[in-house]
């Protein structure tokens, strides 16, 4: 086999020439298919192999991603800054995702708007981690932000579409189609690609080496989760130190966002010289065909479609029961108020705090009163042994959970008592 034509091949390939074009000009040239196809599969395996050895070890990605985040500590201190005040929100407010159901609208409109500038934020430290100055200001960088900011966005949702829309073709497809597309930011910022052709642009640098992106990312997880293994080990034997609190649940917290922030900055890095490696070494640059690009754009409609028939059915059930309760003559509101949603997760509530105050439920009904915001009367009392609390709601029906029992309806009233009692019609 002529090595001057597999050279030949391989610098078509790397060119973005298809199969199809290599083909006709090497028949052009008087060689036979036979030849070619041969010639071809050589030139793919070297291009392969080529770039296989050439990508770097999970660990090094992993270190210096590390050693940038530590040069950058402004980029780490600026992400810090939301994810603290959402900490920061939810323990002023009271709430915690494990005993509450949903957060007041207040603390649901903070966490909207510090999620929004989350994501500006990841925005500008991309654009920082891909620039060829390791001194990039943030001046530079958000500017660029502000300039581009609704392309990456539509990229993003774009991503997550496909990604969704190849899990409806069961997981294998779905991870398939993540993998391939995990660069697709990349490709915006390095390459201009937008929309679909960013998702494209990232295809053409994982193809051929799928198995060995994917054995990157996982291997780059796992050394993130051993990490969070280290600091949960660490944090769990302080707290036996310190003991359990409040504060100390804080601080657990606030630690756990510090250590977010840092490994979002690595995994830019990281993500960014694995796609340079795959972008040095790519098989073939070759345009993606017109079946691939229209099957992710099928599954992009496939989840926009469900998500559509989702809002119809929500809305429909949504009239039909309000026109069912009105048939009933019972309003909605008093429906809604019937039984207070959060009443299974006031037993949770007040056992954690008894646990943060050495055993003791005075001050659970502090706790409790964000919980039972309903239209009716509302009667909580404690002791150091015992709690409950009353709801009588606006159609007069009494409803009381105590420290045994996470809710129920009764009939006799609960006054000064920290038992529901409850009375047999």
């Amino acid at each position: 086999m002529s090595p001057e034509l597999i050279n030949a091949i391989k610098e078509r390939l790397q060119a973005g020439q298809s199969r199809t074009e290599i083909e006709s000009a090497v028949l052009a040239m008087g060689h036979q298919k036979e030849v070619f196809e041969a010639a071809f599969t050589l030139a793919e395996h070297d291009l392969r192999t080529s770039g296989q050895k050439s990508l770097p070890k999970v660990t090094t990605l992993f270190v210096n991603g590390w050693n940038f985040a530590k040069s950058r500590l402004d980029l780490v201190a600026l992400l810090f800054v939301p994810l603290v005040l959402e900490v920061l929100a939810s323990f002023w407010f009271g709430y915690s995702p494990e005993t509450d159901n949903f957060p007041p609208f207040p603390l649901l409109a903070m966490f909207t708007l510090l999620g929004i500038v989350y994501i500006v934020i990841l925005a500008i430290a991309l654009f920082v981690v891909t620039s060829k100055s390791k001194e990039e200001t943030l001046t530079t960088a958000f500017k660029w932000t502000v300039r581009n900011a609704l392309p990456l966005l539509f990229i993003y949702v774009l991503s997550g579409l496909v990604v969704f829309g190849g899990f409806l073709f069961f997981i294998i497809p779905g991870v398939a189609v993540a993998i391939a597309i995990t660069f697709a930011q990349y490709t915006f910022v390095r390459e201009g690609k937008r929309g679909m052709e960013s998702l494209l642009a990232s295809r053409a640098v994982v193809k051929g080496r799928w198995f060995v992106v994917a054995r990157k990312i996982a291997g780059f997880i796992f050394l993130t989760l051993i990490l969070i293994l280290i600091f949960g080990m660490l944090y769990g034997l302080v707290e036996m130190v310190v003991g359990e609190g409040r504060y100390m649940t804080l601080g657990g917290e606030l630690l756990t966002q510090a250590l977010s922030a840092v490994m979002s900055i690595i995994n830019l890095h990281a993500m960014y010289h694995l796609y340079l490696a795959l972008s040095e070494t790519a098989v073939s640059t070759e345009v993606a065909s017109k079946f691939v690009r229209g099957r992710y754009w099928l599954m992009a409609a496939l989840t926009l479609g469900l998500m559509t028939v989702l809002l119809i059915l929500a809305t429909f059930y949504k009239e039909s029961l309000s026109k069912w309760l009105e048939e009933a003559n019972v309003p909605l509101e008093e429906m809604s108020t019937t039984v207070p949603a959060s009443f299974g997760s006031l037993p949770v509530t007040a056992l954690k705090h008894a646990n943060e105050h050495e055993g003791s439920y005075t001050g659970v009904c502090a706790l409790f009163r964000p919980l039972t915001e309903v239209d009716g009367e509302v009667t909580c009392n404690e002791s150091d042994t015992a709690w409950a609390l009353e709801v009588v709601n606006s159609t007069g029906v009494r409803y009381c959970a105590d420290t045994a029992t996470p809710g129920k309806q009764i009939h006799a009233p609960l006054g000064d008592k920290t038992e529901c009692i409850v009375v047999a019609e």
